[in-house]
């Protein structure tokens, strides 16, 4: 009789354990190269890209089919509408977003929760669609796959009566990446400015101790500017009687400036009869070595701050305009507003406490501080910051205060 014995044996204790960790980690090199929850954000990201397709083609068969007519409104210029709905709304009006978190004063709108994906001009895109000749294009209004505020993922509308614009924002790596390359991606509509070179800083030039009327020519800049640039120039002001502003901003190379009138913000103060911010700019500037000043009426003390930026829309050259005042650090005129990626904010504030202790600080959240100076019960300060992709910017500066009176003017320059 023969006996046969096998040559297998079980694995043992320490096989086992190898192989485990062998699966272990392929695991987990197959989670690194897939990235699941990073191809979820691409996919929701292929889906904003596809809504903003949709709606531009919605709203540009209504704009061509209604434009001329009695009942023709594509919105409120001046608002941003949101597609995040407030659940606080009880009408159909809807909301300013307060109830979700947001600065009320009329600068945004949220649609009532029962009404947000409708497309009769009660959603979130205040567009009756249904007016539409041939039916409306949309039985219901996109809106983010998120949704969230406090993700910074939903869609906005805006428009300034004749022309409008759709915007999302990308999450995943993939699109972020595209989207700094290209700012105008992950947007859609026919208001000016979509489409161009994120504008970004290159050099500044400050003063803030002109006095009784002496000339106010900022230092030159460092060096020659470019060709086709943009210069952002803001002052502020501090006088013994009402009614100064900023009259004309001049400089060596001959550039043009235009003074915005509704960038200019005034208070009285406790040691000044009033102290007040505005701002200008030259678009497509000539080049070279240049020094900028800036003309006052009558004040006792003011500033001039200067930044070349790279080209802003020469015909369009501001996104928006927001001014504020307020004590401490609480504004009491102007509300937040959002400004897209690839546009530059520039902020100038003065404040007058009548005391001396009080001051100007450094926000972070992408602002840089240019131009801060302080003496007696008085100090200027100006800040810049080129935007992210969707960013919730404040008319007000953020303040060391206990009391003092502030005026705060900020204008944001558009592709």
């Amino acid at each position: 009789m023969h006996h046969f014995t096998s040559s297998r044996k079980a694995l043992t204790l320490i096989e086992l354990l190898v192989v485990i960790a062998i699966i272990a980690i392929l695991s987990i090199i197959v989670v690194l190269v897939l990235n699941p929850a990073e191809m979820l954000r691409q996919l929701r990201d292929t889906s904003r890209l596809s809504d903003m397709a949709t709606l531009n083609s919605a709203l540009s068969l209504y704009a061509s089919d209604q434009n001329g007519s009695s009942l023709f409104s594509l919105g409120s210029s001046g608002v941003t509408y949101l597609s995040i709905p407030d659940p606080t709304a009880t009408t159909t009006n809807g909301t300013d977003c307060s109830g979700i978190g947001f600065p009320g004063g009329g600068s945004f709108h949220c649609a009532a929760s029962s009404t947000y994906r409708k497309s009769d001009g009660t959603g979130w895109i205040p567009v009756n669609l249904s007016k539409f000749s041939a039916g409306s294009p949309l039985s219901v209004l996109p809106v983010d796959p998120t949704n969230q505020s406090s993700t910074n993922l939903y869609y906005t509308y805006t428009t300034n009566g004749t022309s409008y614009r759709v915007v999302s924002v990308p999450e995943s790596q993939k699109y972020l990446i595209q989207a700094k390359a290209n700012t105008c991606l992950f947007r859609s509509g026919s208001l000016t400015g979509e489409c161009g070179s994120p504008i970004n800083f290159v050099q500044g030039a400050y003063v803030w101790n002109c006095f009784n009327g002496d000339p106010c020519a900022a230092p030159a800049f460092s060096s020659s500017t470019t060709a086709g640039d943009t210069i952002a120039v803001c002052g502020s002001w501090a006088g013994s009687s009402a009614g100064d502003a900023l009259t004309s901003i001049t400089d060596s190379a001959g550039n043009t400036y235009t003074v915005s009138s509704s960038s200019k913000q005034t208070m009285t103060g406790p040691d000044y009869a009033e102290i007040g911010t505005q701002c200008g700019y030259a678009t497509n500037i000539k080049g070279g070595a240049d020094t900028v000043s800036c003309t006052y009426r009558f004040s006792n003390y003011y500033s001039c701050s200067a930044l070349e930026l790279t080209p802003a829309n020469a015909s369009a050259p501001f996104d928006f305009v927001n001014i504020a005042t307020g004590t401490a650090s609480t504004p009491s005129a102007g509300v937040s507003k959002i400004a897209l990626g690839g546009e530059f904010a520039v902020a100038v504030s003065v404040l007058d406490d009548g005391i001396g202790t009080d001051d100007f600080t450094i926000p972070g959240n992408g602002w840089t501080m240019g131009l801060h100076g302080a003496g007696g019960s008085m100090a200027m300060g100006l800040e810049y910051q080129a935007t992210s992709v969707r960013s919730l910017l404040s008319g007000n500066f953020p303040i060391t205060s206990t009391g003092g009176p502030w005026t705060d003017s900020m204008i944001v320059f558009q592709q």
